[in-house]
């Protein structure tokens, strides 16, 4: 009796041994599973945040040139997106101060863009992002060669047509739900484009300088910041914002610049210079309709330092 009852508490022991060593060996194998799970997340981090910094690298040094463009070929597809402070890629973002016009896109090639933007000297540069998406500028006969001399690269899918062989339902069917932008150089926008599936509308007056979007006016300046509407309207007014801090800034230090240059030269340079310094004080808290008019006015003022012999704004 007593050697059955040993014999029933060491298989009990062998049978708790058992458990607790199948219990282990799940935990070491649960943590080893984890471990190589935690592994490739981290490589994949890596590999994203490698890309990125790979990426922002590549558009500050296309922005060493006055206009720059190139394609870029990844090696696996991603999801690209920029907002006003950071740029994002799959689950990774980096701040950065770039203006980049985009939408959002996953993609393996993307094209780049990139030109200053000079108003009148140069304020920074503007960034276009793309992945061959299609874009038709629709003009009429009074902007057609405004339209048809727009200095796009080729490696942007830019088509140009006249309002009057513009048709909705060709679109339509051309694009099959592709997402399309259409950017209308004309006074009116025909009837039926709202039903075109996947279309971004935008509309240009280059007469009051605006862009139209979401049915909403908004000034443009200068033909580069045009350009941003098309390219990323969704973060065009943030975009603009700011593009005007930087403008600011810059002409802050044009501003020190014309008030050291009046230190030693003529009596006739000084007085220019001193009229130039109060444009570009009046310039730099502008509001942003007041600022084409005194863009204009430094040009002048630049050009008649030229003719003086002095030393110029910029």
């Amino acid at each position: 009796m007593l050697s059955s009852q040993r014999i029933n508490h060491k298989g009990f022991e062998l049978g708790l041994k058992t458990i607790f060593t199948s219990i282990a060996g799940a935990i070491i194998l649960l943590f080893f599973i984890k471990f190589a799970y935690d592994q490739q997340t981290l490589q994949e981090n890596i590999t994203t945040r490698t890309t990125l910094n790979d990426l922002n690298d590549y558009l500050d040094a296309l922005s060493i040139g006055s206009s720059t463009s190139r394609s870029i070929n990844l090696p696996e597809e991603i999801s690209l997106d920029a907002d006003c402070e950071s740029l994002h890629l799959n689950d990774y973002q980096k701040k950065d101060h770039k203006i980049i016009y985009t939408k959002p896109m996953t993609t393996k090639n993307i094209n780049t863009w990139v030109q200053p933007w000079n108003y009148p000297y140069k304020i920074t540069s503007f960034y276009y992002l793309d992945n061959n998406e299609r874009y038709v500028l629709i003009y009429s006969q009074e902007t057609k060669d405004y339209v048809t001399n727009l200095n796009i690269p080729n490696i942007i899918d830019i088509q140009q047509q006249p309002i009057n062989q513009f048709l909705p339902q060709r679109i339509q069917q051309e694009q099959q739900g592709k997402p399309v932008t259409l950017v209308f150089f004309t006074t009116t926008i025909p009837p039926g484009v709202a039903q075109i599936k996947n279309a971004a509308i935008i509309k240009i007056d280059l007469e009051q300088e605006e862009v139209v979007i979401n049915n909403l006016r908004q000034p443009y300046l200068g033909e580069a910041m045009m350009l941003g509407a098309i390219f990323g309207k969704d973060t065009y007014a943030c975009n603009q914002a700011t593009a005007l801090e930087e403008l600011r800034r810059i002409t802050t230090i044009y501003e020190q610049k014309t008030r050291l240059l009046q230190l030693k030269t003529t009596d006739t340079c000084r007085n220019l210079l001193n009229l130039a310094q109060q444009t570009l004080s009046n310039y730099k808290t502008a509001t942003i309709l007041a600022l084409p008019a005194l863009q204009e006015k430094i040009e002048e003022q630049n050009r008649e330092l030229t003719n003086y012999d002095c030393p110029t704004i910029y």
